[in-house]
């Protein structure tokens, strides 16, 4: 199945912080909606903490500007790399240390809300072995101040965060990042974050992901190597503070239609990337109604998932999923699908969209019931 440059458009996301509960929402946007991202993007009261009154708009625990070192206090590892509570990240390459029947790391992404985190782990029967968590880019004042506040939102549950790291702010560009022109962004979140969870051996950061859409302001399509330039200026920043960054680099799975960039011409190289990410969703109104036929399409498309896996294995990389999500209760044979590819495939990890905003995916309010019970079989608790 071909996907249009309508369907990327429609699939675009800007994530946008709200103290609501439901914050970084994954926004759709048709191609009449692009200037609405624009007002999305720079609306303080979608970034909650720019111009909200009330609460304090920042946690203050987090000093990220503070001498030391940036990893914070040293605490004895267990010999799988862990200091208790939540269970430790693999090493990269490795596999995971789930309890499901395959080896990776499990995942969710459920707003910034704990207690969405936690009424889901009690529907699934198990903890997850990670959050997926994104950080502001309405601004560079957004950029700065969303990783502590971020920060704050997860400190009180005990689970890794999977990072979503924006490359570049609103109005940004990735000449300048390539220049060095943001590295004093970059350094602030970097530091936040390495002293956040000193348990964790690894910290996953995922940054510029579905690059070969047209949606983020890291588009890549005719910037190629700018694309490539500013994500290796931002590894090497985050890597100048702290040894424990893991980086995804993330594409969007999609075909060619002239709409999209190629995204090996945008691969930073080997050495900038320890695991090639993929989001994929299964969408009836662009792909196959039928389960069967989705799977088949998404795999087999130009850069679908085979694409993904032969070009990781390429370069001597894992996969990872970052989001994947389904909008039909009649999904049962894809997620069984899923589960099997995640299992042959040995992904270091996959983090399901339990959320209804921008994609209908949530499973846990049983909205899909015959597709919420094979998620549980396939990836609860044996």
């Amino acid at each position: 199945m071909v996907v249009s440059g309508a369907e990327l458009r429609h699939r675009s996301s800007a994530y946008i912080g709200n103290r609501s509960g439901r914050a970084c929402r994954r926004r759709k946007l048709s191609l009449f909606h692009l200037l609405a991202l624009t007002v999305l993007l720079g609306t303080a009261n979608c970034t909650g903490y720019i111009g909200s009154t009330g609460e304090a708009s920042r946690p203050t625990e987090v000093d990220a500007s503070a001498g030391g070192s940036p990893d914070g206090p040293t605490t004895p590892e267990t010999p799988d790399g862990s200091t208790g509570g939540a269970p430790a990240a693999p090493a990269v390459g490795s596999g995971g240390t789930s309890g499901t029947t395959n080896s990776s790391r499990l995942g969710v992404f459920c707003g910034n809300d704990p207690a969405a985190v936690q009424q889901f782990e009690d529907w699934l029967g198990r903890p997850v072995d990670g959050i997926v968590g994104f950080t502001g880019m309405a601004d560079w004042d957004d950029y700065d101040g969303s990783v502590p506040w971020a920060i704050g939102i997860w400190r009180g549950l005990d689970r890794p965060v999977f990072w979503s790291v924006p490359l570049l702010a609103k109005g940004a560009s990735l000449d300048e990042a390539a220049a060095g022109s943001y590295d004093d962004h970059y350094r602030l979140a970097a530091q936040a974050l390495a002293r956040f969870r000193p348990q964790d051996s690894k910290i996953f950061i995922r940054t510029g992901w579905e690059f070969n859409g047209d949606w983020f302001p890291w588009a890549a399509k005719g910037k190629e190597d700018a694309y490539v330039g500013a994500f290796r200026r931002f590894v090497g920043v985050f890597r100048s503070v702290s040894d424990r960054f893991v980086y995804e680099w993330n594409v969007a799975n999609a075909d060619d239609d002239g709409s999209s960039a190629n995204p090996e011409k945008a691969y930073p190289g080997d050495e900038y990337v320890d695991t090639i990410g993929m989001d994929v969703y299964w969408d009836p109104t662009w792909v196959p109604g039928d389960a069967e036929q989705a799977w088949q399409a998404l795999v087999s498309r130009k850069w679908g998932m085979e694409w993904h896996q032969s070009f990781a294995d390429a370069h001597h990389k894992q996969t990872s999923y970052s989001e994947w999500g389904i909008e039909r209760d009649s999904a049962a044979p894809y997620i069984g699908h899923a589960q099997q590819w995640f299992a042959d495939h040995h992904v270091l990890f996959h983090s399901y969209w339990n959320s209804q905003s921008g994609f209908s995916g949530m499973l846990s309010d049983d909205q899909y019931p015959s597709a919420g019970a094979e998620y549980r079989r396939a990836f609860g608790r044996p």
